[in-house]
């Protein structure tokens, strides 16, 4: 399936969700944890970037503030997002999203949209509830305009149809890294520190403003 983006419309995020809230949150020292998912343990979690937002298992014994699945789950500290499939428990700064289009492939499309959208905040600059809300997000629509979330779930199950491969065949051509050579990064590059500019010091223009972000490849802004 291609996407063809030009007929796609903006929609405000907040009319797209039926519920949004800030989770029950856990921390590190109040869990007991097991080193991989069992019956007797559940999903934590937090605002890393890293494992879908998982950042270990705890054991469920005792635990009260449990989150169901089918929720996008936004760390606003870190502007961190990921669909959670299953039932989970929080850390700390997590909001949850619910509404009834949600399943695992509207989740992946429109997580991935929102992903798009979050480079613009991190620490000092959250992406709280009041903002999450007021997000333009451009979606597919049906003729009636309103989005059409069986495109979108067409088009994630479509993603998974085929497995990949390369053009070797379909075998993935090894890389053979034992003559390779260490080297000081010092020796490659030249390091300097460059001038710290503020969003006040900024005026509208074409140049990239670039911040402490993991997102859109550092550029927070133009």
């Amino acid at each position: 399936m291609n996407l063809d983006t030009k007929s796609w419309k903006a929609f405000r995020f907040g009319d797209l969700i039926s519920e949004i809230y800030k989770a029950q949150a856990y921390k590190d020292e109040d869990l007991s944890f097991s080193k991989k998912l069992t019956e007797d343990s559940i999903p934590y979690v937090t605002r890393t970037d890293l494992n879908n937002g998982v950042k270990a298992f705890a054991l469920r014994e005792r635990l009260e503030n449990i989150e169901k699945g089918n929720a996008l789950v936004i760390g606003d500290t870190t502007a961190t997002i990921s669909y959670q499939k299953d039932d989970f428990i929080a850390g700390d700064h997590i909001v949850i999203v619910r509404t009834n289009w949600l399943n695992e492939y509207t989740g992946l499309f429109v997580m991935t949209l929102l992903k798009k959208e979050s480079y613009r905040y991190s620490y000092g600059r959250a992406f709280k509830i009041d903002i999450i809300k007021e997000t333009a997000l451009k979606l597919p629509t049906k003729k009636d305009g309103s989005p059409d979330w069986q495109f979108m779930e067409s088009f994630i199950k479509s993603l998974r149809h085929k497995p990949l491969s390369t053009k070797a065949g379909g075998k993935t051509p090894k890389l053979d890294v034992s003559s390779w050579k260490s080297y000081r990064l010092g020796d490659l590059f030249a390091f300097q520190k460059g001038k710290r500019l503020t969003k006040s010091d900024m005026v509208p223009g074409n140049v990239n403003f670039l911040g402490a972000i993991d997102g859109n490849n550092g550029v927070r802004e133009k």
